[in-house]
Order: structure tokens, then C-alpha cells, then sequence
């Protein structure tokens, strides 16, 4: 009775043993994971190229005065912007004025003129 009796193969138990020192990578989800990641990352890139072209408007407050004189588009009128807003206007670019009674009325950018001259002068006109 002092003998041990093995109730698994030799065989067996070397190659539980062989199985237990490999390495074996976690699964980190489905292999519908990667495939909704890589869908993911390509609307993202997407979103990014469409951010990049798209035209966002921009809100400047000013002062308006209407104008003396008519364009082939219609009446004239006088947009006083702050500075910054300069580099943003561009001939041709429609432009929107809401007046204080909720209205808006469209427009289009006939000239740029930047800074300010006096009346009657104009830009080639300085004796300075």
C-alpha cells in the first residue's frame, strides 16, 4: 500500500503542464470590435475632412447707414464692422443685416474699403 497510484497518463499531465507555461493573448471583445473601431475612426476622419471646407458664418456687430445711390443689385447701403473683421470680408460674399425690428435683409459685399475716409473722397483722390 505505500505505492502511489496516478489516475492520469504521464502524458496527459505533461501536456497540461505545457499548456499552462504557453502565453496566451487576452481577447479584448468580439472580432466585431475591431471592425466597428476601424468604422468609427474612419467616420471621425470624415467629420474632420468635411470641418475642414465647410464655411462657418460669422456674427459682427456694426452700424449701418444707408447709402446715397443704387448697384446693379440693388440699393446701397454703408456697414461699419470693427477691424478684426476685415480679413474675413470679400467682395462678391453675401452678407445678412437684422434690423431692430427682427427682420433680416439679405445683401451682397460690393467693396471693401478699409479704414476710414471723409465724405466725397475718394480712394485715389487724396492730395496727401
Amino acid at each position: 500500500m505505500g505505492e502511489t497510484v496516478q489516475i492520469f497518463r504521464a502524458k496527459a499531465v505533461r501536456r497540461y503542464n505545457d499548456r499552462r507555461e504557453e502565453t496566451v493573448l487576452p481577447l479584448f471583445g468580439a472580432p466585431r470590435a475591431g471592425r466597428t473601431a476601424w468604422v468609427i475612426l474612419g467616420l471621425f476622419c470624415a467629420a474632420l475632412v468635411v470641418a475642414a471646407y465647410v464655411e462657418v458664418p460669422a456674427y459682427v456687430h456694426g452700424a449701418v447707414a444707408p447709402s446715397d445711390g443704387t448697384h446693379a443689385q440693388g440699393a446701397l447701403t454703408t456697414i461699419f464692422l470693427p477691424p478684426e473683421s476685415l480679413p474675413g470680408l470679400k467682395v462678391g460674399q453675401q452678407v445678412f443685416i437684422e434690423l431692430r425690428e427682427g427682420a433680416v435683409v439679405p445683401g451682397v459685399v460690393v467693396e471693401v474699403a478699409p479704414g476710414l475716409r471723409p465724405l466725397g473722397e475718394t480712394e485715389g483722390s487724396s492730395d496727401r
